[in-house]
């Protein structure tokens, strides 16, 4: 079961400075009110709605009204301008370079321990705050129905499928917890200084060719 002390999660979402976003447009060619091709727009329309509607990132207000504005665009086929894929551009790039600080734990599950090029399933148990939570491991079974295949290569041969690999995961009240808390670049580390990634579901991944 998942406990949050706090139920203002807006307030500690703003703990990371969030800038304002420039949305001038500037060049000294164009004067950003030509018209671009219908085509343009969706990618970051896409990334967009994917991170923020089904991500549930967090948004400031200014962000809120510049992505209902590239929606309304997209959506209903609006014509577009250079200046309106400027401005796409950029919000676009800033949400991906400020992700993780966008992400509250109590919209994930599950915090992901990345371990070089392994990752371990862990399930969140309690968020104590914004920036610690606490994880759980989780048990992780081999998928059979997946037939991993070998060529020869390495120190014992070379797996050219091992992304297809499934797991299947179980919680387990016998594994112990521990607390994680998320750094200045907005990821939660353990006290080992491992890195977390808090996601919809479990994830595990062994890398039989490092």
């Amino acid at each position: 079961m998942k406990i949050f002390n706090n139920n203002n999660n807006e307030d500690k979402m703003t703990k990371f400075n969030f800038e304002k976003i420039d949305t001038t447009f500037k060049s000294d060619t164009y004067t950003g009110d030509e018209l671009v091709d219908k085509g343009a727009m969706v990618y970051e329309y896409e990334f967009l709605k994917d991170h923020i509607e089904k991500g549930k990132i967090y948004l400031t207000d200014q962000e809120k009204e510049i992505w209902e504005y590239i929606k309304d665009i997209v959506v209903d086929l609006k014509v577009r301008t250079l200046k309106d894929s400027h401005i796409a551009g950029k919000f676009k790039d800033y949400v991906w370079k400020t992700i993780e600080h966008r992400k509250s734990p109590i919209n994930y599950g599950y915090a992901n321990e990345g371990g070089y090029t392994d990752v371990y399933p862990y399930e969140i148990v309690k968020v104590v705050s914004e920036q610690t939570i606490e994880v759980r491991r989780l048990d992780a079974e081999k998928d059979s129905s997946v037939e991993l295949k070998w060529v020869s290569g390495g120190f014992a041969g070379h797996c050219v499928n091992q992304n297809e690999q499934k797991w299947i995961y179980k919680s387990n009240e016998k594994n112990s917890t521990q607390r994680i808390r998320r750094r200045k670049d907005g990821y939660f580390y353990s006290g080992h200084n491992t890195r977390f990634y808090l996601e919809f579901a479990p994830r595990k991944f062994h890398d039989y060719n490092f």
